[in-house]
């Protein structure tokens, strides 16, 4: 549960931070225009997922996280994409 909280805190940070200043799109998930709101979901998701492994390494759970990961995006991707 630690990874999880984690990872969520690190996720919305950096979309944060990623939409105000690197796409360069103000506003806020609840209160800012809608492009903000599509924009945001759309680079959380997978900045989530790549996040995930990353702490779940540091905190020494690496391959289970990547199994997770790789559970989520079966539902999405095509089966030859997740191989590797």
């Amino acid at each position: 549960m630690l990874v999880f909280a984690v990872n969520g805190a690190l996720a919305a940070s950096l979309g944060h931070v990623l939409l105000n200043e690197v796409v360069g799109v103000e506003g806020s998930l609840w209160g800012g225009p809608w492009g903000y709101r599509v924009v945001y979901v759309a680079l959380i998701t997978p900045s989530y997922s790549a996040l995930l492994l990353v702490t779940g390494t540091v905190f020494g759970k690496g391959a289970y996280f990547r199994m997770r990961v790789r559970r989520v995006w079966g539902r999405v991707l095509p089966v030859p994409w997740l191989r590797g």
